[in-house]
């Protein structure tokens, strides 16, 4: 995964540097890159050759090569040499008040290496992802499942601040009953609201 996406950065660069020059990094985070770069792969236009290059197979080998030197030269040598994706790809969520100090460690999350990209069936990357997951069982709606990114509540000093993580980061679903038969075993505690008599 990871020489695949620094080739496709490669391969982005090569083709757009020519046109635009110095202003090609801003194109990196272009949210229709991936479509242009499968219809240049897919019809092979001449005019979208690089002057550089003899032909597309000599563009992508070129794209190759520039993408191994970015990884080595990336990864330094506190990465592993087997070139990781999660070295690359790492999460790290937030809490307004937990951004740096030691609050960070105990209401922020990460960095911590995750799968997936914006390219994969699992669509990820640090500044995107699913903030919930739903799974419904159309023959048995007590079988579905469901976790949200962190947990119930936002409140951190309750159990359920962070107690969904692990699910969402595993892509793991906890079940997600439908009835009231099914749910009754595993109810903890009941708040009910009673609205105030009117004075």
């Amino acid at each position: 995964m990871t020489f695949l996406e620094f080739t496709r950065r490669a391969l982005l660069y090569n083709l757009l540097r020519p046109h635009l020059g110095e202003d090609v990094d801003s194109y990196f985070e272009w949210m229709r890159n991936g479509v242009f770069l499968e219809w240049v792969l897919r019809t092979r236009p001449a005019r979208w050759l690089p002057p550089a290059f003899h032909s597309y197979d000599e563009l992508l080998i070129s794209s190759s090569d520039l993408s191994v030197r970015h990884i080595s030269e990336s990864a330094g040598a506190q990465l592993s040499p087997r070139w990781q994706w999660g070295d690359f790809n790492l999460l790290r969520m937030f809490h307004p008040l937990g951004r740096s100090g030691l609050l960070r460690d105990v209401l922020s999350i990460g960095p911590i290496p995750i799968s997936g990209s914006i390219y994969s069936v699992k669509q990820i990357n640090p500044a995107f992802g699913p903030s919930m997951r739903f799974v419904a069982d159309l023959s048995n709606f007590d079988g579905s499942l469901m976790n949200i990114t962190l947990g119930q509540s936002g409140q951190f000093l309750s159990p359920n601040y962070k107690d969904q993580f692990s699910a969402w980061y595993d892509g793991r679903g906890i079940p997600s009953y439908f009835s009231d038969a099914a749910q009754r075993p595993h109810v903890s505690h009941r708040l009910k609201l009673t609205p105030a008599p009117h004075p």
